[in-house]
């Protein structure tokens, strides 16, 4: 008999007006953390490792009392087992170790021994909660009956779990492919609840999960009540990838895209980012309008008659809201409620839309169009979603070109107003893209991005974080969007940090990458020292000039290989002051630079540090025109000097660097010793 590692299980079973159901997340999240750390909670209270051992006992009991064909266990006397001088209550005051205390209130005078039950901490959610529980023995023999439940085939040990498993469960050892079938039964033993999972892995290091059970009564998604009928199918469709730096995990529930978890190594650290899919915009957005009674303007990408768009494409990429509330179906729709103007309770539904051949909602359908194929966004924002109707471009609307990073170039019209993009444009129409409508709703941003550009005459574009769904590279003469989780969004993200509200990071395109341009000003240490270039590679933050380029490979890396680790190098302690207003000292600019009061400067690469970099890979699009320094008409700033006591000015982190360049042969006027 193999109980597995682990026979204690702590779960919630809701009760309803037909039966009992299982807890939805938000009720349910707290257990299942609890049964994650069983065992940290054991070490911290022993006494749930004695309830481990109860459970043991139960499990192996019923076996011998259960099992045909064991000779079981002899029988006892009910006399000699039953003591009446064991109480908890005396129990509880002799076992002053415990780790958890509490008063109870016992009850005197009553036949058994009773307390007097303590309600959790009320809280209000739909009307008043009461919880209850107690302890469970091992039963699931007694359910069983005569049927195994387990794999004709036994699973290898590191996969199989305790539970009841359908016969035909089988998993291949070698590749990790498989099918396997769990079911929970009720009290007669018929099959009440079945899940079923198939593995299937690639070769290039991707997986695939896909779950399908049955929905349960009552189910929620967050805060929403899903509305499907009960015994519908619901199908859970986990994908995940793996190799160069890269991992992520694709979630899929009945078709739509619930959003994906996705990691990525730069520059010796990890970048963790949850990237909205369709199905999560939809939740965002209907438990606003639950709780507010608008959607949030950035849970969706805007509003085109009834209808709001939230996603990519045209699959789930619609939904609207009604109050006319059906009985439920096989469909993926929600249910909303909420207390109208007189505390009466109203309830609506959240569904998805069909759309035809243009990419437009059938049903209903928008009046018909009054133009010969552009639509028309609002420039200024509100605090409710955009609108989108059919309208022409204004007489005096100027155009402005916007491409994505696979070189699809899209014609837009704008005026101090309005904003226009062709219906039939596959990136930009209904068909379009996240970062494609988010770009339409943060337009205003947009514009104040673009004009900061012209007004620099730097030869640099300014990044744009468009909400979650998005970024767009602004430059003087034309925008790149790119989707939220590519090397753009990441690299400016990571210039902003934590706080949005910092000056939009300049942006330069190298190679087809991203390359941020630190506003933070270069404060050289004293003197120099040589080092071996194999050396450097390993220190922090390190900034190489111009001369030290060619050492620079894939990634922006500073390559450190046999043949040219032993070049030597002169190196330099500095600082770079970053004001924290307008960039983040979490992770450096990958550029800087240095001025010194003859008009010279110098452009500093950083090369080691977190964060992306440049590389030599090339994207198939025309980069923005390259960076060669300061315009004519920019001043040069004097030379800076360094803080007394290297201590930071009021509103700037001093960020200790490398300042590298040749030892020797033609060197910039700034490495000169």
């Amino acid at each position: 008999m193999d109980i597995g590692e682990r026979a204690t299980r702590l779960f919630q079973r809701t009760s309803s007006g037909d039966g009992e159901i299982e807890p939805s997340y938000h009720f349910g999240r707290g257990l299942k953390w609890w049964n994650r750390h069983f065992q940290d909670v054991a070490d911290y209270e022993p006494q749930y490792a004695r309830l481990e051992q109860i459970m043991r006992w139960s499990g192996a009991l019923e076996w011998l009392t259960e099992k045909a064909g064991v000779p079981g266990i002899p029988g006892l006397d009910g006399a000699g087992v039953r003591r009446r001088d064991l109480n908890f209550e005396g129990w509880y005051a002799d076992h002053s170790e415990l780790r958890e205390r509490e008063k109870f209130a016992f009850v005197s005078g009553a036949r058994h021994e009773t307390v007097i039950t303590r309600l959790s901490e009320p809280r209000e959610f739909c009307g008043f909660q009461y919880f209850g529980g107690g302890v469970s023995l091992a039963d699931s023999l007694h359910r069983a009956g005569d049927e195994s439940w387990r794999p004709s085939t036994p699973l290898p040990r590191e996969d199989d779990r305790a539970g009841l498993y359908d016969s035909s469960s089988k998993l291949d050892p070698a590749t990790g492919d498989g099918e396997i079938g769990q079911v929970r039964l009720d009290e007669q033993g018929g099959v009440d609840e079945r899940v079923d999972r198939s593995l299937t892995h690639g070769k290039r290091g991707d997986a695939v999960t896909e779950t399908t059970g049955q929905e349960g009564r009552g189910g929620f998604f967050g805060g929403l009540k899903v509305w499907r009928k009960e015994k519908a199918q619901r199908k859970l469709h986990i994908a995940r990838e793996a190799g160069g730096g890269y991992l992520s995990e694709r979630i899929t529930f009945q078709g739509s895209e619930w959003g994906r978890l996705v990691a990525q190594s730069t520059g010796g650290r990890v970048v963790l980012s949850w990237v909205r899919g369709p199905l999560e915009r939809v939740r965002l957005a209907l438990q606003s309008y639950q709780e507010k009674g608008e959607p949030a303007r950035d849970s969706v990408l805007f509003r085109y008659g009834d209808c709001y768009k939230v996603g990519g494409g045209t699959d789930s990429a619609w939904f609207r809201i009604t109050g006319d509330v059906g009985p439920p179906g096989d469909g993926m729709e929600f249910r909303l409620g909420r207390p109208d103007g007189r505390g009466a309770p109203e309830f609506f539904l959240g569904l998805p839309v069909s759309v035809g051949p243009d990419g437009l909602p059938i049903q209903p359908r928008p009046p018909p169009a009054r133009s010969k194929g552009w639509w028309e966004f609002p420039v200024r924002p509100s605090g409710s979603p955009s609108r989108a109707v059919i309208g022409d471009p204004s007489h005096g609307a100027r155009q402005m070109y916007v491409e994505d990073t696979g070189g699809h170039r899209s014609d837009v019209r704008w005026d101090d107003n309005r904003v226009w993009v062709r219906l039939d444009d596959q990136k930009m129409g209904p068909r379009g893209t996240a970062e494609a409508g988010a770009f339409l709703r943060e337009f205003d941003q947009i514009l104040a991005a673009r004009q900061e550009a012209v007004a620099a005459h730097d030869g640099l574009a300014r990044g744009v974080p468009l909400g979650e769904d998005g970024t767009a590279i602004v430059g003087a003469d034309k925008v790149v969007i790119t989707p939220a989780d590519g090397p753009f969004g990441v690299r400016v993200r990571e210039a902003l940090g934590t706080d949005p509200a910092r000056s939009r990071p300049r942006i330069g395109v190298e190679a087809g990458h991203p390359v941020h341009h630190g506003q933070g000003r270069i404060i050289p240490g004293a003197g120099w020292r040589e080092m071996e270039l194999g050396e450097l590679a390993k220190e922090n933050n390190v900034l190489v000039d111009g001369k030290l380029y060619p050492y620079v490979i894939n990634d922006g890396l500073l390559s450190s290989d046999w043949p040219k680790r032993r070049q030597k190098v002169t190196v330099q302690k500095a600082m770079v002051e970053v004001t924290t207003a307008a960039e983040s000292p979490g992770v450096l600019a990958d550029a800087y630079q240095q001025q010194n009061g003859r008009g010279q400067s110098t452009t500093w690469l950083r090369v080691t540090g977190p964060g992306g970099r440049p590389g030599n890979s090339p994207v198939p699009w025309r980069p923005f025109p390259p960076v060669t320094g300061p315009s004519e008409s920019s001043s040069p700033t004097p030379p800076p000097s360094p803080s007394p006591s290297g201590q930071a000015r009021p509103g700037t982190v001093l960020v200790p660097v490398l300042l590298a360049c040749p030892a020797a042969g033609d060197r910039d006027h700034t490495c000169v010793p």
